[in-house]
């Protein structure tokens, strides 16, 4: 069962053992490329702004210290590749 849900800013997919969730990049402030976006995903928090409360309550991931990386590129070298498929 895949479920999605889009709004004008971001789209979020739900399938049985995976999420994922898309947001434009001028919307995260990153209109500008090439960018960068460092981020951890998180769940069950009990204190919202508690840095702490990543390794405490829930699961996050990745753990502890480590976070996600997402780059983009200059617009020229987006361009050379074509977007995958999923």
């Amino acid at each position: 069962m895949t479920t999605t849900t889009p709004t004008s800013k971001s789209s979020s997919t739900l399938q049985s053992i995976s999420a994922a969730t898309a947001a434009a990049r001028a919307a995260l402030g990153l209109a500008k490329l090439p960018a960068t976006l460092d981020f951890k995903w998180a769940d069950n928090i009990q204190q919202t702004g508690e840095a702490a409360d990543f390794t405490l309550n829930g699961d996050a991931a990745p753990n502890d210290r480590f976070n996600y990386r997402a780059t983009f590129p200059s617009a020229a070298r987006e361009n050379a590749r074509p977007p995958e498929q999923h």
